[in-house]
């Protein structure tokens, strides 16, 4: 869930703050790597932890985005793709009229019932 939010955040920042945007993933990754530090895998694990994080992370984004052009549901991790699907089309539409993205804040909808 965290990924597909970063996508949706990262999705409607494109074109317009590239350098949040970087910013905004760099600090995603970071944050990946003070995790995994946390739960206490070793310094010579955690790279390749967060290379696969990355590799699976970008994998999804170009699913999100093949998918969403198409109107489909696939790839979507819940049991109903469906409602999910309906969320993130929400989402987008929210994030759209949203213009302090970058001052950091983003607002999601209500997850679907």
């Amino acid at each position: 869930m965290i990924s597909l939010h970063m996508f949706l955040a990262l999705e409607r920042l494109k074109g317009e703050a590239e350098a949040f945007s970087q910013n905004l993933v760099n600090e995603f990754f970071a944050d990946m790597d003070r995790s995994l530090r946390e739960i206490g895998v070793g310094d010579v694990s955690v790279g390749k932890k967060v290379r696969k994080m990355a590799e699976v992370f970008y994998g999804r984004v170009g699913a999100y985005e093949i998918n969403l052009a198409a109107g489909l549901a696939r790839n979507m991790p819940c049991e109903a793709p469906e409602k999910l699907l309906d969320y993130v089309l929400s989402a987008r539409v929210e994030l759209g009229g949203q213009t302090n993205l970058t001052h950091g804040e983003i607002v999601f909808p209500e997850p679907c019932p």
